[in-house]
């Protein structure tokens, strides 16, 4: 995921005029084009790092789970496989 820092000229709406709706005219085309997932009220950038996060998250998760190595990494593995241990609840 790459996301550019400033304004992204692209997602204004030259229809609306700033002095008439700033927010339209700043926001119109991103509002009319993005689709948002059906599982969240809301959507927008900092919805799309946190669910990147998550995923890296999880990703190092299975990895220190199906490979442990001794350490911390085996710690981390242990500690999720015991939380996916349904016999343990």
């Amino acid at each position: 995921m790459s996301i550019k820092p400033g304004l992204d000229l692209a997602n204004f709406d030259k229809n609306v005029k700033p002095q008439d709706d700033l927010y339209l005219h700043t926001n119109g085309k991103w509002i009319r084009e993005t689709e948002i997932p059906a599982d969240q009220a809301i959507h927008g950038s900092f919805h799309e790092l946190r669910d990147a996060a998550e995923e890296a998250v999880r990703d190092i998760l299975l990895e220190a789970s199906a490979n442990p190595q001794p350490g911390v990494s085996q710690q981390i593995g242990d500690l999720y496989n015991s939380f996916l241990n349904e016999e343990l609840a």
